[in-house]
């Protein structure tokens, strides 16, 4: 693997960028960019083929216009509709076989990735070795699929981009690779909330290790600049960052805040809901919330959170171990809330 990695996270509203070098166990930041799109190019992590062509061209002459020679890239994928995601128990199989035999498994059981289309590509993280009823070998998994359209444009992308291709993996798990975690004693579960533009991420997870992964839409960023601009009643993007992230006595944006967070604590209630059906064996509770994305900027929704789960709610910043100059993007209250988290973490998962 090469010692300089591009992490690329293609989002709503444009493609954060990140060079990171490894040297022995030192990971380092290099620069962290973003290179904004034209709103539609990129919808709820989807590329359409149509599409390739302009944003591998934006994409190429950016990187040029920057100097980024780095050419190695591992690309996150995080399409709301074409990803699933499922802890489960699968029948045992070798290590060197597993992807292989998961894919016939999943033919004749599909309700071990609910929802998946026919042919996804797998990948899995497998937590441990049990035994049924009967004494026959299982695996406890987090079985992930991927439907192959949105990995291929997204490679079409890269390629055309005069870039070389390295891997690709869940943009959820480059977050979690990157951002500082709570420690805790062992069995103790975190949740890690990213909001984006259009998706929310809500991943569960013991110490970084990722035990469920939900993404939703209707709460993104983007439907809080919906609720803030009705309220409001002005269509200014500026007048709606400020509404949103400066302290106001306004009760009518006050209430319009209230009315997203509600949004936003649906979706992570239904995540943690489900995860508790998948493991109604484990009475693990959540400790603490981290946020990461733009919208973890709205300035009542950490504490409107906090008041809701009874848990703490901290905004994510970059992990202490991660070296590098001017890493982190600041909100108004001094507080990071790590803008190319998933890039960094995407490119450090091939380099560490």
């Amino acid at each position: 693997m090469a010692e300089k990695v591009l992490g690329i996270d293609f989002g709503a509203t444009g493609i954060k960028i990140a060079e990171v070098q490894t040297v022995k166990d030192t990971v380092t930041v290099l620069r962290q960019l973003f290179m904004p799109l034209e709103t539609g190019l990129v919808h709820r992590g989807l590329i359409e083929p149509e599409d390739v062509a302009r944003i591998a061209n934006e994409l190429k002459m950016f990187l040029s216009s920057r100097k980024v020679a780095t050419r190695d890239v591992i690309m996150g994928v995080g399409a709301v509709d074409e990803v699933y995601v499922n802890r489960t128990v699968t029948n045992w199989h070798d290590q060197k076989d597993f992807h292989t035999a998961m894919g016939f498994e999943l033919t004749v059981n599909p309700d071990l990735l609910p929802g998946a289309r026919e042919g996804v590509l797998l990948d899995a993280v497998v937590f441990g070795e049990l035994e049924d009823d009967e004494g026959r070998r299982k695996l406890d998994t987090l079985l992930i699929g991927v439907a192959p359209d949105v990995v291929n444009t997204q490679l079409q992308v890269i390629q055309k981009a005069g870039l070389r291709i390295a891997g690709s993996d869940l943009t959820a798990f480059g977050l979690l690779r990157a951002i500082a975690l709570p420690a805790r004693p062992a069995g103790q579960l975190d949740l890690l909330v990213d909001i984006g533009h259009e998706v929310v991420t809500a991943i569960i997870h013991e110490g970084g290790r990722p035990y469920a992964v939900a993404l939703q839409k209707g709460a993104g960023g983007s439907d809080a600049d919906a609720v803030v601009e009705m309220a409001i009643q002005y269509d200014d993007p500026e007048k709606i960052h400020e509404a949103k992230t400066t302290p106001s006595g306004d009760p009518v944006i006050h209430k319009a805040l209230q009315d997203y967070a509600f949004k936003v604590f649906t979706a992570i209630q239904e995540a943690i809901i489900s995860y508790e059906v998948a493991r109604p064996d484990s009475g693990a509770k959540i400790q603490g919330i981290t946020l990461t994305g733009g919208g973890a900027l709205l300035r009542t929704l950490p504490k409107t959170l906090q008041n809701s789960f009874r848990v703490p709610v901290e905004i994510g910043v970059l992990d202490e171990s991660i070296a590098g100059e001017d890493l982190q993007r600041y909100t108004p209250n001094g507080k990071s809330n790590a803008c190319c988290a998933a890039a960094v973490g995407l490119a450090m998962g091939a380099t560490v």
